[in-house]
């Protein structure tokens, strides 16, 4: 099949080993490139410039390792329009796999449980970024501050005060994270 399609010829090795050099180029592209599976709210151009990386350092290693290893002869257009596809194939695959986590976190699981503590105008704002995309999951328990805000107790109900905080975070342990914006006092 190599053959065929633009291998000239493979110098001791079977198509088994070759697939095995391939799969550890791309796996040690990836892993210098990183990941971005830890992040909640990622753009699709930063998926597909992710990709892009990754393919990109891909193809300089995996050259490299049949340019200087001898390994085997591979025809330059064959290399590019092998790059070019897998480009497609890997961006096409990030992109319906963010989407389905996307749809996951929409439906209420792999919720990230938040409390803001305080009812400025940046806890509100940050309210409004952690839950406009149901797709980032994040669930906005409530929050605490020194008096109710009419604007914030709108949107999530109100907790209490700051002094509050622990007692209501021991009898809520699925809260993971805390946002605190006070106003400091003189």
């Amino acid at each position: 099949l190599f053959e065929r399609l633009g291998c000239d010829s493979m110098i001791h090795l079977g198509q088994t080993r070759m697939m095995e050099i391939l799969s550890l180029c791309y796996v040690r592209s990836s892993m210098k490139v990183g990941m971005m599976l830890h992040k909640r709210k990622v753009m699709l151009y930063e998926v597909l410039v992710q990709v892009l990386k990754t393919v990109t350092l891909f193809g300089l290693v995996f050259g490299m390792v049949v340019a200087f290893g001898t390994i085997m002869k591979v025809r330059t257009w064959f290399f590019v329009s092998f790059l070019f596809f897998f480009l497609m194939a890997a961006s096409g695959m990030r992109i319906v796999l963010r989407l389905l986590v996307k749809r996951f976190r929409r439906m209420g699981r792999n919720l990230q449980h938040v409390v803001l503590v305080g009812s400025s105008r940046s806890n509100r704002e940050l309210y409004h970024e952690l839950t406009d995309d149901g797709g980032d999951g994040y669930h906005v328990a409530g929050y605490f501050d020194d008096c109710p805000n009419e604007e914030l107790s709108a949107c999530t109900p109100y907790l209490g005060t700051p002094d509050m905080v622990n007692e209501y975070l021991a009898q809520h342990p699925q809260v993971q994270n805390l946002f605190c914006s006070l106003p400091s006092h003189d």
